[in-house]
């Protein structure tokens, strides 16, 4: 008996070792799970929405852009930083994703599309902070965002095909 002691003991930590890491690998998925879900809710924000629908409304190019970022009205400096909000915001999303924070095929999933079509039509607005500025502004959104519009373009259906189907 006394010979099968260690062994007993060695098999017991090996087991409780086992159960640990279980745990620890369930806590992690269910950690990268509330993160996501945490940021859906905060992207899905009224605020946000409307600064994602302001750029499509008011940038075309880099000067609609400086014309917004440059006016002295009020209205145009609440719409630039709206715009700004969202951008950062999925900037922030997109460091998430890069660091393995959330999942990657989770994230593009459902946030792919809407991240791809915001991320080419903000590129005005991209170009115009860059002019503006000495640091590169969104280095998350710029990598996650190119592989969001590689993701986007090879899933997008032309709406001839949509509408057959539909």
């Amino acid at each position: 008996m006394d010979e099968a002691l260690p062994w007993i003991s060695l098999g017991i930590a090996l087991f409780a070792l086992t159960i640990n890491g279980l745990t620890f690998r369930d806590r992690r998925r269910q950690d990268r799970r509330d993160l996501f879900l945490k940021m859906h809710e905060r992207l899905i924000d009224q605020d946000l929405q409307r600064g994602r629908r302001l750029l499509y409304q008011h940038i075309h190019d880099e000067g609609s852009a400086r014309r917004l970022r440059m006016s002295p009205a009020e209205a145009d400096a609440e719409i630039y930083q709206a715009i700004n909000r969202a951008l950062a915001m999925f900037d922030v999303f997109s460091m998430y994703v890069e660091k393995g924070y959330i999942d990657r095929a989770e994230a593009l999933q459902e946030w792919g599309h809407t991240l791809a079509r915001a991320f080419q039509q903000a590129q005005p607005f991209i170009a115009d902070r860059d002019n503006n500025q000495t640091w590169l502004s969104w280095p998350n959104l710029r990598s996650f965002g190119q592989e969001a519009v590689r993701w986007h373009e090879e899933r997008a259906q032309s709406p001839a095909k949509v509408t057959q189907e539909g």
